[in-house]
């Protein structure tokens, strides 16, 4: 990575600037209800033993890691 440039900047200050959203589609049945769903499903033990050990060899929480992976 370089030094940023005025040209980068620009270009950062205006996409970051310019406002707008990007809308979160719904997916939903032919007859949507208010409210929240949960889902849960179980975590295979070696996968739960590996999360545990990263978080551990990293020195972070456990959700540090699984915060990570959700954003990657």
């Amino acid at each position: 990575m370089g030094t940023l440039v005025p040209a980068d900047r620009d270009f950062w200050t205006d996409a970051l600037t310019a406002g707008g959203f990007t809308a979160v589609p719904r997916w939903v049945g032919q007859r949507p209800v208010p409210g929240v769903a949960r889902h849960e499903e179980q975590v295979p033990a070696d996968v739960a033993k590996a999360v545990r050990t990263l978080a551990a060899e990293l020195g972070v929480p456990v959700s540090a890691v699984l915060l990570a992976a959700h954003a990657k």
